[in-house]
C-alpha cells in the first residue's frame, strides 16, 4: 500500500524587503561635512542595522529555498501518482512540475527573497564605503583641507611669527650669556 505524500508545511509569511523598506537608509548615506563627528558616532548602528536586516533576509530566502524544494517534491510525487500506469517520461514530469501553480508561486517568492537580499547586501557595502569616506573626510579636516585660503595665510603668518619670535629670543639668550 502506497504512503498519500505529505503537503509541504504551509508556507510562513515571506517579507520581502521593499524599496521603502530600503529608503528609510537612504538618508543616513549622506555625509554631512559639517557633523563628521555625529557620521563616524551613527556609523556603526547604522552597519549594524543593515546587517541584520541582511541577516533575516537571507534566512528567509533559505526557507524559501526549502519550501520550493518541499512543494517540488510534492508535485512530483503527485504527477508521478496521476501518471501511474501510463508511460510519462521523466521530462514531461520535470515539464508538469514546472508549471504548476504551487512551485510557480514559491519560486517567485524565492526569486524576490534573492532580490531582495542582493538589494540589502549593496546597501550594506555602500554604508562600508561611507565609513571609510567618513575616516578620509576626517584625515582632511585634520590637515586643514577645508580651510579657506585667507584663513590658511593667517595660519602661515601667525607660524613665522612665532618662528621669529622664538629664533630672537635665543638670540637674546645667547647674548646675554
Amino acid at each position: 500500500m502506497k504512503k498519500a505524500p505529505q503537503k509541504p508545511t504551509n508556507a510562513p509569511a515571506f517579507t520581502v524587503a521593499s524599496e521603502q523598506g530600503l529608503e528609510q537608509f537612504e538618508p543616513a548615506l549622506m555625509i554631512d561635512q559639517d557633523a563628521l563627528d555625529e557620521g563616524i558616532l551613527q556609523q556603526p548602528d547604522l552597519l549594524y542595522r543593515v546587517s541584520q536586516q541582511l541577516t533575516l533576509q537571507i534566512s528567509r530566502r533559505d526557507a524559501a529555498k526549502q519550501l520550493l524544494a518541499e512543494v517540488e517534491a510534492f508535485v512530483d510525487i503527485a504527477i508521478r501518482r496521476a501518471a501511474e500506469g501510463s508511460k510519462t517520461t521523466e521530462k514531461e514530469v520535470k515539464s508538469h512540475c514546472e508549471i504548476d501553480p504551487k512551485v510557480i508561486e514559491a519560486t517567485r517568492t524565492l526569486l524576490q527573497l534573492s532580490h531582495s537580499v542582493r538589494q540589502l547586501d549593496d546597501l550594506k557595502e555602500a554604508i562600508i564605503s561611507r565609513g571609510y569616506a567618513l575616516k578620509e573626510l576626517v584625515n582632511l579636516y585634520v590637515n586643514n583641507y577645508y580651510v579657506s585660503s585667507g584663513e590658511a595665510g593667517a595660519r602661515q603668518v601667525k607660524e613665522v611669527d612665532a618662528g621669529t619670535a622664538r629664533r630672537l629670543m635665543h638670540d637674546e639668550r645667547r647674548s646675554q650669556a
